[in-house]
């Protein structure tokens, strides 16, 4: 039951300490989802995080643009759109003074312009899919316009700049999932499945000037 209409059960507000009844105490103000089993999957570690597929991403929580700590873990499993079983992920590790990276959100929260056109061309329904949820567009924020630490003001600024309420913002804070996940390049894409175990990691010399971005290319054409 929900009783206040927040899109969280009574009984999951009642164990993470929000009020069932006033819709505006929720647990997630993005209204992102909630897995009340999430505890029963295989979660990893950044000590144990590793660069092959299979290998679960490790478990923790990041600090989202509406200021939540949020855990990747609830996004798993979901399977509450038109496709019928649960979303993949694409995880984004972008960039504040990376224009490439600007220009990658622009797209994906729908901006049609010169330095988004060509990645239309080259990925025709990685849209589509970010927006009906086949697959969870999250971004982290790996680096500050300094290419220092990322702080809150950065996702916040990203979501300001590139308003999408469907895509989870995250502050990498401690570089962790840089240091674990990052590639000589920005933006780096890779996928994961929807118990958050790597799915697909980019090798050197995969990206090709008609596919710059293996991830996206294998979500436009393999994930029907």
């Amino acid at each position: 039951k929900d009783t206040d209409g927040d899109r969280y059960w009574d009984s999951w507000e009642i164990t993470e300490g929000t009020d069932p009844l006033d819709p505006d105490d929720r647990i997630y103000y993005g209204y992102w989802p909630y897995n009340p089993n999430k505890a029963d999957l295989d979660q990893g570690s950044w000590g144990g995080a590793k660069k092959n597929v299979g290998t679960p991403f490790p478990a923790g929580t990041f600090l989202d643009q509406y200021g939540d700590m949020v855990d990747p873990y609830d996004f798993t499993n979901f399977d509450q759109t038109e496709w019928g079983e649960p979303a993949y992920f694409i995880f984004d590790l972008s960039a504040q003074w990376c224009g490439p990276c600007h220009n990658v959100a622009d797209w994906i929260a729908g901006v049609d312009n010169g330095n988004t056109s060509w990645i239309q061309d080259s990925y025709p329904t990685v849209r589509e899919k970010v927006h009906t949820v086949r697959i969870w567009w999250t971004t982290f924020i790996v680096q500050d316009a300094n290419g220092q630490l990322p702080t809150q003001a950065d996702v916040q600024t990203w979501f300001n700049q590139h308003h999408d309420p469907l895509i989870p913002l995250f502050v990498d804070a401690e570089q962790k999932v840089l240091n674990a996940y990052g590639s000589d390049s920005f933006p780096h894409f890779f996928l994961m499945t929807p118990e958050l175990k790597l799915g697909y990691f980019p090798q050197p010399g995969e990206s090709t000037n008609a596919n710059p971005y293996p991830a996206l290319g294998l979500v436009d054409t393999q994930l029907n």
